[in-house]
């Protein structure tokens, strides 16, 4: 529903090039007529979309509102050698997303 990949590429100093990405992967929408628009399958291809155009790239940031949810979408797909930046600094975390967690409730 007219998604969109951002890139920009950013030179931080000694020649070297950051790519930064973000994106709004599709929402789920529990509402009438049915309850159930939850949207994964689109959501995991948005994703995947998303990486592939990314994986190649050195030095590269993927970010933004996925509104992932492991039950529905199972694992983040990432490439080979992605990892989550949050989940390297703070590996006592269990996700470093929502997925189904209320942070209103607190997530820290």
């Amino acid at each position: 529903m007219g998604r969109e990949l951002c890139v920009a590429n950013v030179d931080v100093g000694n020649g070297t090039q950051l790519t930064v990405a973000t994106t709004h992967l599709e929402s789920p929408c529990p509402a009438p007529p049915t309850w159930n628009q939850m949207f994964s399958a689109e959501r995991v291809v948005q994703a995947k979309e998303a990486l592939t155009l990314l994986k190649d790239v050195p030095n590269a940031i993927f970010g933004g509102d996925m509104n992932w949810d492991d039950k529905q979408d199972g694992k983040p797909p990432l490439p080979p050698g992605w990892f989550d930046a949050w989940l390297q600094l703070c590996p006592h975390q269990v996700h470093s997303y929502c997925s189904g967690l209320d942070l209103r409730k607190g997530f820290f």
